[in-house]
């Protein structure tokens, strides 16, 4: 897939129980800062196309979701062919979630691999890569609470997880 993926319900009405694995995604890349940090509106009229909700570009390089109840996301790799300035997930107002066994490229400007904002019980487990990462996670939001690590390699992690607007562990 060159386009990015997005799983996203709309404000009050969330998309539960989904399960997602065994993933390959190539990317094309070439996101900037602007648009990792850019606001996503909520197009609720023009669901479910990605490029009409959200122009061309999301938040993530590889999955963007977004109000969504009891995911899994399990075993997957999202490689870049160009550098980007985009996590490889974006996790917004998402509650239970497990991310597991995965591999993502490392995004540019210090950008972390995964961001979760305003989110619950969000489990990482079993991410693993060689390459040199500067930020894994950042946590934003006064709502987001019950984010857990569990048996990650991070030894080539320099900083593990930051803290923005309010988000704690």
């Amino acid at each position: 897939a060159m386009l990015n993926s997005s799983i996203t319900g709309v404000p009050g009405s969330y998309v539960e129980n989904v399960i997602v694995k065994d993933l390959i995604f190539k990317s094309k890349g070439t996101g900037s800062l602007v648009e990792a940090d850019a606001a996503v509106p909520e197009k609720v009229i023009s669901y479910p196309q990605t490029n009409v909700v959200f122009g061309y570009s999301v938040p993530a390089y590889g999955m963007y979701v977004r109000h969504v109840r009891n995911l899994v996301l399990e075993n997957f790799v999202f490689h870049l062919r160009n550098p980007d300035a985009r996590p490889a997930v974006v996790l917004d107002d998402c509650h239970n979630v497990r991310l597991r066994n995965f591999d993502v490229d490392v995004p540019t400007d210090g950008q972390p691999l995964i961001r979760v904002h305003q989110s619950t019980n969000v489990t990482i487990l079993g991410y693993r890569s060689v390459d040199l990462t500067p930020s894994f996670l950042v946590v934003e939001g006064d709502l987001s609470h019950d984010i857990k690590l569990v048996g990650n390699d991070l030894s080539h992690v320099r900083e593990v997880v930051k803290f923005r607007d309010g988000g704690k562990a």
